[in-house]
C-alpha cells in the first residue's frame, strides 16, 4: 500500500511542480500574433489538440503569445543543446563554446559540466525533494491530523518548481498531454485497477454509468452552454461560436480526480465512495474522448456543413472507443497472464513482463484512438486474479495440511493475536518434548506431531478417507473480501450470520474456513453466497483439503534419497537417538549454569533493545521522553540481572510423554520424539538419561514403558491411526507423589476390554505409589466433543507446597514447572507490585491462583480470570482450603471477562465505603500474549497505573507489549503504558527460557 500510495503521490509532485514552472513562464510570455493555442490539458485520445479560434478573435493579437508559450517545448531554456555545447564542450552563456569547435583548449584535468547531466540531475533531484517530504511528513504526526499527504507533496512540488524557474535551472520540457496521458497517468490507472474491488464496482455500475455518461454529457452541455450564452452578452468583446464552447466544456469535462482517489485511499474513505468516484473517472474518459473529437471535427467542418449522419457517427464512436478500449485490455490481460504462466523459475522478471506488457497494451489503444484508461482495467483485474492463483498455488506449497499451520490436519485454530481464538487453548508451559521451546499444553497438537515410518508412496489425502472426523472434508474458500478488515470483524459477522465455522485460515484477499459437517458447510455457503461484509458482496466456492505434511515431505525427498545417503556416508554414522533428545529438549546442557544465564540475559537485553524500538515507532510522539530515559545499551529501562533458578537438576514437576518405537532398538518406547510429524518422522528416544526429571518420574516412566510392552497392544501410529498407546502426562510434587494420565487409541476394543486395560493400569499405579490415576480414550473425532478425563484411582489431585501455601492440582490445570523457582518468581512479583491494603490486585489468566492467592494476605482483593473452568475450581479450592477470603476468580476469555471483573471490583468498593483504591494488574498469559481487546481494555480502565507482564516467551509477546503502548487512538484508548523496570528469573535450566518480567506504568512525561 505503502508503495501504490508513493507512486500516486510522486507524479502528483511532479505534476505540480511542473504546473508551477509552466504557470510563471506563461505570466512573463510576451503577447504578439498568433491565433492557434496549444492546450495544456485534454483528454486521452485526442488529436494534438489544437483550436483555431473564430476569425473575430484574431484582431486580438496580443493575446496571442499565450499560444507561442505553450506549444514550445521550453519556455525560458532556449536550445539546450545549444547551450550545453554537445557532450564534450563547456558550456557557453550563447551556446558556442563545446564540441570539438573553436580554439585548441587542451585536455582539462578537473571539468564541471552540469549541462550534461542537467535534466537527470533535476529528476533525481524531485524525487529525491519528494522522498524527504515523506519522510518528515511521517517523522511529524501531528501533521497527518491537518492535511493528508498529498496535500504535503503538492505544496513541495510547487515550491521545486518555482525554484527551477528562478534560477534558470529548468531543463526539462514542461508538462504537455503527451508526457502526462503516456508517461505518468498509465502506471496510475494500472494500480488502481490492479486493486480495484472488482464485486463493488459492478454491483454499483449503474450508479457508475449515471455519474459517468449522464453527467458527462450535462457538463459538457451546461458549461458549452453558458460559455455560449455569456458571450451573447458581449462579456468578452468578440463574437464565440456553439461549437467551439462545446469543445472547450468537453475538454474541461476530462478531468480526472487523481488527486482525490489518492487522498481518498489516503484516509481509507468509504469502499463504495472510493469505487463511485474512480468508476466516474474510468467511464468519464471514454465519454469525454469522444465528445471532444466529435467537436474538434464539427469545429473543422464547420457548423453549416455538418450532417445528421456526421451526428449519428459520434454518438456511434460512444460505443467503439468504450467496447474497443476494453476488448483491448482484455485480450492484453490474458496475454499477460498466459506469458506469466512460465515465470513461476523466474519469479524476478515477472514484474517486468507486467508493467512492460500493460504500457504496451495502454499504447495499443491510443494507436486506434481508443480509451486507454478503459483499456488499463480490465488488463489490471486480469493480472491481479492471475497473480492472486499463482500466490494460492505458492502458499499451498508452503501451507501444511492443516490451515491453521498445525501438524496434523484435524487440530486447532488460529491463534488470539489473529483475533480468532482457541477455546482450547491452555496456559503455556515449556514443552516437555521440546524444552528449547514453551509447551502448549495442547495435548492434540503434541500428539500429531509425532514421528512416522518410511514408506513414501502413501496418498497425501488418505487421512480423509479414514473414519475418523476431518474438517478438512468440509472446507470453503470466501472471495471478495474488502482491503481493510480484522478476523476479528470476519469472526463477528459470521456469528451474526449463525454460522459457526470449526477453523479459519486468513490468507490474501480470501479465507478458508472450515466445518464439522458437510450440512454445515452447504448452509455456510449458502448464506455467505451474496452476502455484504462491509460494502463488499462475499463470494464462497468449495476448497481442496490440505495435504498431510509427512506424505508430502516424504515425497518431495523420495527423489533426493540418493544423495542423502552419500550425505550421510560423508558427514559419517549420526548421532545417538539419546543425544539427539538431549540436543532437541536441552540445548544448552554441558554449559555451565553461569554461561547459560549470561545467555539468557543476553537475549533479555536484545529483546528489550527491541521493545524500545518497537515502541517508539508505534507512540512517536513519546520519542523525546524515551531518548531521555535510554540506559545503557539502548534499552528503555534497566534490565536486572538474571535470577538463577535455586535446582538446575530434577526440577521439572510435570511431563508429557509419547508412546512410540526407538529406532535404534525397535522396541516400543515411552520417551521424547526425535522430531514432529511435519519434518516426516515420529521416532521416540529414551528420557532417562535428562537431568530435569526427577527421581520419580524417571521411575514412572520405567514402569509404564515395562507394562505397555508387556501388553503386546503397539503403540499408535499417528500416519495411519493404528495402534493403541499414545501418551503418558507425568505430574509429580516436592513429596515424590505422581498424578498420572494415561492416553490410549480404543480403535476397535469393546467396553468390556477397555475395563480390563483400565484395571491392569490401577494395579500398576497402586503398586508404585501413583495417588492419582487418570484414563483418556482419544478415538475418532466426533463434532462439538473433547473427550473427557477418566478417573481410575487415587485422588482427584496432586497437593503441591508453595509460598507457605497448599495448592491442589488437577490433571489439565496450569502451574509453573519449576516449584521451587516459580516461590523465587512469585517473591520478586510481590516486591515489584508495590501493593498494599489499599490494593486490588487483576490476575489475568491467573491459572489455579498460585499468583494471586500468594500475594492475597498483602492486598485488598484479588479478582482472577482464567479460561480452564477446571483451573478456575482449583484456585477456588484452593482459597478455601487456605482460608483465604478476599479473592474472586471467574472462567472465561480474559477479553471477555476483564470488563466483568472491573464491574465487580467498583460495586464492592462502593458496598464497602471504598474509594480510590488502586488497581495493580498482573498478566501471565499463554505464549502469544493477550487478546488484542485484552489490551484495549486494561489500558481504558484508567484505575490501573501499574501493569506486570510475566511471559515464559518475550518474543512471542511482543505485540501485546506493543499494544500497551502503542500512542492513543480510536482502537486504543486510554493513556498508554510504558515500561519502567525488567528482569528475568531462570525456571528452565539447560534451555534458552526464562520467565520475563516488565513492569508497565502510565505514560505522563510530565
Amino acid at each position: 500500500m505503502g508503495t501504490r500510495r508513493t507512486l500516486v503521490f510522486l507524479v502528483l509532485f511532479v505534476l505540480t511542480s511542473e504546473l508551477a514552472h509552466n504557470t510563471i513562464a506563461l505570466s512573463e510570455v510576451p503577447l504578439h500574433g498568433h491565433s492557434t493555442i496549444q492546450y495544456v490539458d485534454g483528454p486521452i485520445g485526442s488529436p494534438a489538440g489544437v483550436v483555431t479560434l473564430p476569425s473575430s478573435v484574431h484582431h486580438a493579437e496580443d493575446r496571442s503569445g499565450l499560444a507561442e508559450a505553450v506549444s514550445s517545448p521550453s519556455v525560458s531554456t532556449g536550445d539546450h543543446l545549444g547551450e550545453a555545447g554537445g557532450h564534450h564542450g563547456v558550456a557557453g552563456e550563447h551556446g558556442t563554446a563545446g564540441g570539438h569547435g573553436g580554439g585548441h583548449e587542451g585536455i582539462h584535468v578537473f571539468t564541471a559540466e552540469f549541462a550534461r547531466v542537467e535534466i537527470p540531475f533535476i529528476i533525481s533531484l524531485w524525487i529525491f525533494c519528494a522522498s524527504l517530504a515523506k519522510i518528515g511528513f511521517h517523522m511529524a504526526p501531528k501533521l497527518s491530523s491537518i492535511f493528508p499527504e498529498s496535500c504535503l507533496l503538492i505544496v513541495v512540488g510547487i515550491v521545486i518548481g518555482l525554484l527551477l524557474f528562478h534560477t534558470n535551472s529548468a531543463g526539462v520540457s514542461p508538462l504537455t498531454p503527451t508526457t502526462f496521458f503516456f508517461y505518468m497517468l498509465p502506471p496510475i490507472i494500472l494500480d488502481a485497477g490492479y486493486f480495484m474491488p472488482n464485486r463493488l464496482f459492478f454491483d454499483h455500475l449503474g450508479t457508475i454509468l449515471l455519474f459517468a455518461v449522464i453527467g458527462t454529457i450535462w457538463n459538457t452541455v451546461s458549461i458549452g452552454l453558458a460559455l455560449w450564452g455569456c458571450g451573447l452578452t458581449g462579456l468578452y468583446g468578440f463574437e464565440l461560436p456553439l461549437l467551439d464552447t462545446f469543445l472547450f466544456s468537453a475538454l474541461i469535462s476530462a478531468v480526472d480526480p487523481v488527486a482525490v482517489l489518492a487522498v481518498f485511499e489516503e484516509i481509507h474513505v468509504n469502499e463504495i465512495l472510493y469505487i463511485v468516484v474512480f468508476g466516474e473517472s474510468l467511464l468519464n474518459d471514454a465519454v469525454t474522448v469522444v465528445l471532444y473529437n466529435m467537436f474538434d471535427a464539427y469545429v473543422g467542418m464547420g457548423q453549416e456543413n455538418i450532417k445528421y449522419t456526421d451526428i449519428l457517427s459520434g454518438f456511434a464512436s460512444f460505443i467503439v472507443v468504450a467496447l474497443g478500449g476494453t476488448l483491448i485490455g482484455i485480450i492484453w490481460g490474458f496475454l499477460t497472464g498466459f506469458v506469466t504462466r512460465f515465470t513461476n523459475h523466474v519469479r524476478v522478471i515477472e514484474p517486468i513482463f507486467i508493467f512492460v506488457m500493460s504500457y504496451l497494451a495502454y499504447l495499443n489503444a491510443e494507436i486506434f484512438h481508443m480509451s486507454g484508461i478503459l483499456q488499463q482495467h480490465p488488463t489490471g483485474v486480469k493480472l491481479h486474479l492471475k497473480m492472486e492463483e499463482q500466490d494460492v498455488a505458492l502458499e499451498t506449497e508452503k501451507v501444511e495440511p492443516d490451515e491453521n499451520n498445525l501438524t496434523d490436519p484435524d487440530s486447532g485454530c488460529i491463534s488470539e493475536n489473529q483475533m480468532v481464538s482457541n477455546a482450547n487453548t491452555e496456559k503455556l508451559e515449556v514443552d516437555e518434548n521440546s524444552m528449547a521451546e514453551p509447551e502448549s499444553g495442547n495435548q492434540e497438537e503434541q500428539e500429531n506431531s509425532e514421528n512416522g515410518s518410511n514408506d513414501k508412496n502413501l496418498d497425501p489425502y488418505a487421512y480423509l478417507k479414514r473414519p475418523e472426523f476431518s474438517s478438512e472434508n468440509f472446507k470453503i474458500e470466501i472471495m471478495n473480501l474488502p482491503k481493510y478488515y480484522g478476523a476479528g470483524h470476519l469472526k463477528k459477522f459470521l456469528q451474526k450470520q449463525e454460522i459457526n465455522a470449526n477453523k479459519m485460515k486468513l490468507m490474501k484477499g480470501y479465507v478458508f474456513a472450515s466445518f464439522r459437517s458437510e450440512s454445515e458447510r452447504d448452509i455456510a455457503m449458502e448464506k455467505l453466497k451474496g452476502a455484504t461484509f462491509k460494502g463488499n458482496i462475499l463470494d464462497v466456492k468449495l476448497a481442496k483439503p490440505m495435504q498431510d505434511p509427512l506424505i508430502k515431505k516424504r515425497k518431495a525427498e523420495a527423489d533426493a534419497e540418493g544423495q542423502k545417503k552419500a550425505r550421510k556416508e560423508l558427514e559419517g554414522e549420526p548421532l545417538p537417538i539419546a543425544e539427539q533428545i538431549t540436543k532437541k529438549t536441552v540445548p544448552y546442557a554441558g554449559k555451565t549454569y553461569s554461561e547459560q544465564l549470561t545467555l539468557k540475559h543476553q537475549e533479555m537485553m536484545t529483546v528489550l533493545k527491541k521493545l524500545t524500538k518497537e515502541i517508539r515507532n508505534a507512540h512517536q510522539q513519546a520519542g523525546p521522553f524515551i531518548q531521555k530515559k535510554k540506559v545503557a545499551h539502548g534499552a528503555i529501562c534497566e534490565l536486572a540481572e538474571i535470577i538463577p533458578s535455586p535446582v538446575s537438576e530434577k526440577y521439572r514437576n510435570k511431563c508429557e510423554f509419547t508412546v512410540g518405537v526407538n529406532p535404534e532398538t525397535d522396541e516400543l518406547t515411552l520417551g521424547f520424539r526425535v522430531s514432529t510429524y511435519k519434518e516426516g518422522s515420529y521416532a521416540v528416544g529414551p528420557v532417562s538419561h535428562l537431568a530435569f526429571i526427577s527421581d520419580a518420574m524417571r521411575e514412572i516412566v520405567s514402569v509404564f514403558e515395562a507394562h505397555f510392552r508387556a501388553s503386546g497392544r503397539k503403540p499408535y501410529n499417528p500416519e495411519d491411526h493404528s495402534g493403541f498407546w499414545r501418551q503418558v502426562l507425568v505430574r509429580t510434587n516436592l513429596a515424590g507423589e505422581v498424578l498420572a494420565v494415561v492416553q490410549v487409541h480404543p480403535q476397535n476394543l469393546s467396553v468390556e476390554e477397555l475395563e480390563s486395560v483400565k484395571n491392569d493400569l490401577k494395579k500398576v499405579a497402586e503398586a508404585n505409589k501413583v495417588v492419582s490415576l487418570y484414563f483418556e480414550a482419544v478415538g475418532p473425532k466426533k463434532p462439538g466433543e473433547d473427550p473427557p478425563l477418566e478417573h481410575v484411582t487415587g485422588s482427584t489431585h496432586l497437593v503441591e507446597k508453595l509460598c507457605g501455601l497448599e495448592f491442589s492440582i488437577s490433571p489439565l490445570a496450569f502451574f509453573q514447572v519449576n516449584t521451587l523457582a516459580a516461590e523465587v518468581l512469585f517473591n520478586k512479583i510481590a516486591e515489584i507490585a508495590e501493593i498494599d491494603s489499599n490494593t486490588n490486585i487483576l490476575d489475568v489468566c491467573c491459572g489455579t491462583g498460585t499468583i494471586g492467592l500468594s500475594l492475597a494476605k498483602k492486598c485488598r482483593r484479588v479478582y482472577g480470570v482464567e479460561l480452564v473452568e477446571s483451573a478456575v475450581e482449583d484456585a477456588r479450592k484452593n482459597a478455601e482450603k487456605n482460608g483465604i477470603t478476599n479473592c474472586v476468580f471467574i472462567a472465561g476469555k480474559a477479553e471477555d471477562e476483564v470488563n466483568n471483573l472491573l464491574d465487580t471490583m467498583k460495586k464492592i468498593d462502593a458496598e464497602e465505603g471504598i474509594e480510590g483504591s488502586k488497581i495493580v494488574a498482573i498478566l501471565d498469559p499463554p505464549r502469544a500474549g493477550l487478546h488484542r481487546k485484552c489490551c484495549q481494555l486494561l489500558r481504558s480502565a484508567e484505575r490501573i497505573e501499574r501493569l506486570i507482564y510475566i511471559s515464559c516467551n518475550a518474543r512471542a509477546a511482543m505485540k501485546s507489549f506493543i499494544d500497551l503502548c502503542r500512542a492513543q487512538s480510536n482502537a486504543y484508548a486510554g493513556i498508554p503504558f510504558i515500561p519502567v523496570k525488567a528482569m528475568a528469573v531462570d525456571l528452565f535450566p539447560d534451555t534458552p527460557h526464562c520467565e520475563f518480567i516488565l513492569v508497565l506504568e502510565r505514560y505522563r512525561p510530565t
